[in-house]
């Protein structure tokens, strides 16, 4: 004999709140990798600039002749005297 009675809705309704809250619990840890990420760029990214502006500074020489000697790609550099420019304000 069964103990309980079967209740669809129930059960279907259940079903659906453990879905939720499992797809809540893959998003937000998804979201949270995408932020730790995110931050670390822009920590690296800061880290250069930095170190374009002093050596530049301490040798006399442009942003660009720094980036040259420190190999950083053409297509980088706009970044990194972005985030310079920002740091003088």
């Amino acid at each position: 004999m069964i103990l309980t009675e079967y209740n669809e809705q129930e059960h279907i309704q259940n079903e659906k709140q453990w879905s939720y809250e499992d797809g809540w619990e893959s998003g937000k840890r998804a979201g949270e990798e995408i932020g730790e990420e995110r931050g670390r760029q822009q920590g690296e990214n800061r880290a250069v600039a930095n170190m374009v502006l002093r050596l530049s500074t301490k040798n006399g020489i442009s942003f660009e002749q720094t980036m040259e000697m420190l190999d950083i790609p053409k297509e980088e550099r706009e970044k990194y005297l972005d985030l310079i420019e920002k740091s003088d304000k």
